[in-house]
């Protein structure tokens, strides 16, 4: 029988600085349990509504108390990647690139703390107290048809995160990387309401591009 010759990949690991773009980004985490609504919903019930669609960090590290899932980046690049024209291109993404997990599977989420009083395509603001964070408050098509009101934690100033990816020496070099970030978060975006989805959260860029 012949011995299979295989050669040992050459991953690379690469760290790429994002900042998020206005008007922010929105988060839903979906909870374990969902809290009862009352028959006349108040602020402080959007707003704890809201804190539950936070991916909370524990313990914090890297100075930041929120995260966001790595794998909602690396699906925004495989998205993007269906806008390519060239199958080897697509290939060598596909194939070349993965991220870099922490154990709990969230990149930390630096908020720059600025906050907004302005509902952006519809939405309705509501300030909370000492957070870094405002709640997002629109009504949302369920089941094709029925409306409800959702709130979701809307970080609506600035952001910045630190992306840890891993790429194959053979596919890719680390400035495709650094371009297929960038571009996934202009055109695809993470979060609710994406560009992706037709709404305007959710974007960023790689520092220094």
């Amino acid at each position: 029988m012949a011995k299979l010759m295989i050669k040992a990949s050459q991953w690379e690991p690469v760290a790429v600085p994002i900042e998020g773009l206005p008007p922010g980004l929105l988060m839903h985490r979906r909870p374990r349990v969902a809290l009862k609504v009352p028959k006349d919903p108040q602020d402080e019930y959007y707003i704890e509504e809201a804190r539950q669609g936070l991916y909370v960090l524990d313990p914090s590290r890297d100075d930041a108390e929120y995260g966001f899932p790595a794998i909602g980046f690396r699906q925004a690049i495989m998205t993007w990647t269906k806008t390519l024209s060239s199958n080897d291109s697509k290939n060598a993404i596909r194939q070349g690139l993965r991220m870099d997990f922490t154990p709990d599977g969230l990149i930390p989420i630096v908020p720059n703390g600025a906050i907004t009083t302005h509902g952006v395509m519809g939405g309705e603001i509501i300030t909370t107290k000492d957070e870094p964070w405002v709640v997002d408050l629109r009504t949302v098509t369920i089941q094709r048809s029925a409306q409800i009101w959702r709130s979701r934690p809307l970080f609506a100033g600035g952001w910045t995160a630190v992306i840890p990816m891993q790429f194959n020496k053979e596919h890719l070099r680390e400035e495709d990387v650094i371009a297929c970030l960038h571009e996934a978060g202009g055109g695809v975006g993470i979060g609710d309401y994406r560009q992706q989805k037709g709404g305007p959260f959710g974007s960023f860029h790689v520092v220094g591009l």
